[in-house]
Formats: structure tokens, C-alpha cells, sequence
């Protein structure tokens, strides 16, 4: 039985992931003491486990929109990244409370928020300087503490990018897998802290969602809503077919994003939709397909 061991992808497992060799040997154990069967199925369990936890941490990627809605030759809008999983870091309960302490004195948040930008140093070509986020303050030191980029001049050619001024900011939310019960609130809670930071649009790409479940479902009509009630318009963009039909089964699509015309079948023509078609795009005339029409 020693020579069907792959001895190979055990060692590769020692050398590159402590974890995994550390399972593989219990399983083995457990398969030698106690009986196959119990063995494979408490690597089995474990293994979901895991992988249960990584997908709770809700993966997803976050733009938003340049400085002056700066725009490339099709019309599509320039965006910064955020980094996703260091928002999670983002106290809500502490910034609401900061928000409403604001609130009593003479100059107002998005003052406040100008001069922190204004005073950043710009050195990172695709990280958006948030400081509605905390976890992006210069002086915090944190497990996601920003990294200048290799290449600062790869997305921006002559200077690092600046994010739009609140009221005026669009941003692309591209979820990565699927939308369920494991991961659903870590999403509500970044559009929470999205929100916050004054954004006028939000578009939310789907291409990347296989399927949702009943709460994943619930956690989307929770995010429309929310952004809903504050005045802040949703775009969809490209949802699969199993995502679309089971999203034409709600009502609050129904209401607040099929009947606004408020699909699109890319994200260049939602993120176009969603910040507005500039005048020069408009004289120039470029066709449909250029923009994804």
C-alpha cells in the first residue's frame, strides 16, 4: 500500500501547506486506528469546514470613480480600487458615533473629509484614499496596511488617481462567487460603510455570482433597500440566467431596478449609466458597441 502513497504531493503539502499536511496526517491516523470510513468523513467535514469559513469572508471587488469623473476614449469612467476585506475592519457602530457627535459643530463632515484628502500623500496608483474607512488612515497599523504598489504608474501614466467628492461618487461592487447564507451580511455591512462615504451610485456586477440562496436573496433586497432609502440609485450589471430569473421573482427588483430600466448587460454600460454620459462622448459618436450597449 506504500507505493499508492503520492509521496509527491505529500511532501509538496510538508513544504507548502503546514495546515493541509497536519489534516492529511489525522485523516490517516484516524483511518489506521479507527476505520476508513470514519476517517474520510471527519477530513471531509473539516475540509468544509474550512472552505466554509474562506466564503464567509465574502469576496468581492470594490471601484470607484476618479477625481472630475475622468474618462477613457469609450466613455468608460477611470475607478480606483478599494481593497474589500480591509473594510471589514470598519468599526460602524464607532463611525456612526463619530457621525452624530459631528453633527452638533459648526463645520460639516464632507469639510472635514476634503481636508484629510487634500492632506494625504497620493502614492498608491489604485487605492482610493477613503478616509470615511478607517481602517485607511495613515497612521493605522493593521493587518491590511496599504502597500505601495511596484508599478505606480501602470493605471494612472503621469500621477497617482484621487476619488470623486462625496455626493458625487459612483461605485462598482463586483461580487466573487456566490451570494448565500456564509457571506451575506459581510456584504450588507460594506455597502453600510459604502454608504457612508456619500456615494450618488452604486453598481453591483453580477457576471461573477453562479447562484443565491434564500438569504443571499434577502441580503440583496436589504442593500437595494438601503441604498434605496437614501436616495442612492442601484445599476445591475450582467447577472447570470439562474441569478436574473431568480431575481424576477422578487418584488422589490420588480419595483426598484426592472421598472428604472436599471440592468445592463455590462459593466461599462452601467458604471456610463450610472455617472452620466459626458458631453464630449456625446459629440464625438462613438457607437453603442464601443460602450457595451
Amino acid at each position: 500500500c506504500f507505493r499508492m502513497v503520492p509521496w509527491g504531493y505529500v511532501q509538496k503539502l510538508w513544504e507548502e501547506q503546514k495546515w493541509h499536511f497536519g489534516l492529511l496526517v489525522v485523516v490517516a491516523l484516524v483511518c489506521w486506528l479507527v476505520d476508513s470510513v470514519t476517517g474520510l468523513a471527519v477530513g471531509t467535514m473539516v475540509a468544509l469546514l474550512v472552505t466554509g469559513k474562506e466564503t464567509a469572508r465574502g469576496h468581492a471587488e470594490i471601484s470607484i470613480t476618479a477625481a472630475e469623473n475622468k474618462r477613457t476614449w469609450d466613455g468608460s469612467p477611470e475607478m480606483i480600487a478599494i481593497d474589500a476585506l480591509a473594510m471589514d475592519n470598519v468599526d460602524l457602530a464607532r463611525k456612526e458615533k463619530m457621525d452624530s457627535d459631528s453633527e452638533s459643530e459648526d463645520s460639516s463632515e464632507e469639510s472635514v473629509v476634503e481636508a484629510q484628502l487634500a492632506s494625504a500623500a497620493k502614492n498608491h496608483s489604485h487605492m482610493a484614499y477613503a478616509p470615511e474607512f478607517e481602517q485607511f488612515a495613515g497612521g493605522r497599523k493593521g493587518r491590511f496596511d496599504r502597500m505601495v504598489s511596484e508599478t505606480p504608474g501602470l493605471f494612472t501614466n503621469d500621477e497617482p488617481l484621487s476619488p470623486t467628492v462625496r455626493g458625487d461618487r459612483v461605485f462598482l461592487y463586483k461580487f466573487l462567487g456566490q451570494v448565500d447564507f456564509l457571506a451575506g451580511d459581510r456584504h450588507v455591512d460594506r455597502f453600510q460603510a459604502m454608504l457612508a462615504s456619500g456615494p450618488k451610485a452604486v453598481v453591483i456586477a453580477l457576471q461573477n455570482v453562479p447562484w443565491v440562496d434564500p438569504d443571499g436573496m434577502e441580503a440583496l433586497r436589504d442593500i437595494v433597500t438601503m441604498l434605496d432609502e437614501k436616495k442612492v440609485r442601484v445599476y445591475l450589471a450582467c447577472p447570470r440566467p439562474k441569478v436574473e430569473a431568480s431575481l424576477e421573482q422578487e418584488e422589490w427588483y420588480q419595483e426598484k431596478i426592472a421598472e428604472c430600466q436599471r440592468v445592463f448587460p455590462t459593466e461599462k454600460s452601467a458604471l456610463i449609466a450610472a455617472v452620466g454620459l459626458s458631453r464630449d462622448l456625446e459629440n464625438s459618436g462613438v457607437p453603442d458597441a464601443a460602450m457595451g450597449l
